[in-house]
């Protein structure tokens, strides 16, 4: 079974509130505790598509609210869109492309994700596209073009924004981290900030879309072994 967690921002405030899982035979949407949590804080809705907080959603095609966040197959970008996302074309399917694109639409607030596997006792490996690439300087940009494979980045938080943000050696910032890892990753840089190496993997030139520019390889070990997707808000509702 495949599984994706659906995020929620609200200006500052982010939630995961709701999963999609895919087996052999059939589809599946629950909505989490997050999401009550975001309606009792930010006045949620639930989805049109999936008005039930309490309900479990199954279909045994893709659902079509997830279907319009994928760049159909028949578009002529599509194969370097696969390549922007690091994905074999012999190998794509729909899941692994929301996985690694995030599905997001610039009409609402949502994202898609894999939850990292990740160990509470050695090392973990996560990777993801950095964010906020447009609001950066053109100096800034300009470095990007120039990362080098395997370059190391940098962790700071912006408190300001309550993100998790990167830099080079050099002081330029690059992006920002997804919202669902930033607390992850200011949390071990906190308490353990030798146990976390942010790498470049990629840097896709232009004209790839900003939001696909800047690939990123994070090893780190979770501080006294707490994994915070396990938290109560990552659980079902249902």
């Amino acid at each position: 079974m495949k599984q994706l967690v659906v995020g929620w921002q609200e200006e500052k405030r982010w939630y995961p509130i709701g999963k999609v899982e895919r087996d052999d035979n059939s589809f599946s949407f629950a909505y989490t505790k997050g999401a009550q949590v975001a309606a009792d804080e930010c006045h949620f809705q639930p989805l049109l598509s999936f008005p039930d907080f309490k309900r479990i959603y199954k279909s045994a095609e893709m659902f079509p609210w997830l279907r319009h966040r994928l760049l159909s197959s028949k578009r002529p970008e599509f194969k370097r869109y696969l390549q922007w996302l690091q994905i074999d074309s012999n190998q794509s399917d729909e899941f692994s492309i929301l996985a690694k694109s995030g599905g997001r639409r610039a009409t609402d607030a949502f994202e898609l994700f894999a939850i990292p596997a990740l160990s509470t006792s050695g090392w973990s490996q996560i990777e993801f596209f950095l964010r906020g690439i447009p609001s950066l300087s053109t100096a800034s940009r300009q470095r990007i073009a120039q990362l080098q494979v395997d370059e190391p980045l940098f962790i700071m938080q912006d408190y300001a924004a309550d993100e998790c943000v990167l830099r080079t050696q050099d002081q330029f910032l690059v992006g920002f981290c997804p919202k669902y890892l930033s607390k992850l990753l200011v949390s071990v840089v906190r308490h353990e900030p030798y146990v976390v190496i942010v790498k470049v993997q990629k840097v896709n030139p232009v004209p790839t879309p900003m939001e696909f520019r800047l690939f990123c390889h994070v090893e780190l070990r979770l501080p006294n072994g707490d994994n915070p997707f396990n938290q109560e808000v990552y659980k079902s509702l249902v």
